[in-house]
């Protein structure tokens, strides 16, 4: 049993290897005197189980984000319908509709960029969360495309060029 690989040509994340060595492998003695621990039904050091349980918390809250983008796409969708639907006694201007309609597509236009982990996608998706969805949701959304590990995940060979001490581009 594995956890899944969510990019498999990026081999610098432990999550996206074949990490650790099966159960049946070691007796739990035998794992014991080496220091490891069993995590997922392998078995791993302390480092690599607080390694991995970092990029798959990383990688389900994307996915969560991901997942919220393509809802609020949908809705808006529906939304931009109803409203064409009962407009039809409406003689005034289809603003609201269009921004509803535009709003949604770029809402799941957005979520495929964060389900397929695209640079563009978490651009798109801080925006929408920024200037359309200014609420807790947003929010925590935008602390999930940000944090440390989902700038590893969009950004690769980004820590090649950042240094840490000096917070500056190498």
């Amino acid at each position: 049993m594995s956890l899944k690989v969510y990019q498999p040509g990026r081999r610098e994340f432990l999550i996206n290897t074949e990490w650790g060595v099966p159960r049946e492998q070691y007796s739990k003695e035998e794992a014991k005197q080496k220091d490891f621990v069993l995590y997922k039904g392998r078995w791993v050091s302390r480092y690599e189980k607080k390694q991995l349980k970092a990029e798959l918390y990383a990688y389900h809250g994307l996915r969560t984000v991901a997942i919220l983008l393509f809802i609020f796409g949908v809705f808006g969708i529906y939304l931009f319908t109803y409203m064409v639907a009962m407009s039809d006694n409406f003689t005034g201007n289809y603003t609201m509709p269009a921004i509803y309609l535009l709003s949604s597509i770029a809402a799941f236009a957005s979520g495929i960029g964060v389900w397929k982990f695209r640079q563009w996608g978490r651009i798109m998706a801080t925006i929408l969360f920024i200037v359309g969805i200014p609420t807790g949701t947003g929010l925590l959304c935008l602390y999930y495309l940000h944090r440390k590990r989902a700038r590893e995940i969009f950004y690769p060979g980004l820590e090649e060029i950042w240094n840490e001490k000096t917070g500056e581009l190498v």
